[in-house]
């Protein structure tokens, strides 16, 4: 008969350091998509419209997008 014991706790070992602050321009990049996508109502141009609309992921992943590489808006 084996004898079952629960696991250890896990550690904080997961946890990592919060992202570095952007930088001015990387910031204004941001603003600047977040503005564009932030419309309650936002529908992809050149789509069907059953499928134009974003889903809450894609809502979700832009938001998010402040530590991710984007070039929707243009400076120089």
């Amino acid at each position: 008969m084996s004898i079952h014991v629960p696991l250890p706790l896990p550690t904080r070992s997961h946890e990592t350091a919060p992202p570095s602050a952007l930088s001015e321009k990387n910031q204004t990049s941001y603003d600047c998509v977040l503005e564009h996508f932030a419309v309650v109502d936002y529908t992809l141009p050149n789509v069907n419209q059953e499928k134009a609309a974003l889903t809450e992921d894609e809502k979700f992943w832009l938001v998010g997008a402040p530590y991710r590489t984007l070039r929707f808006c243009a400076f120089g």
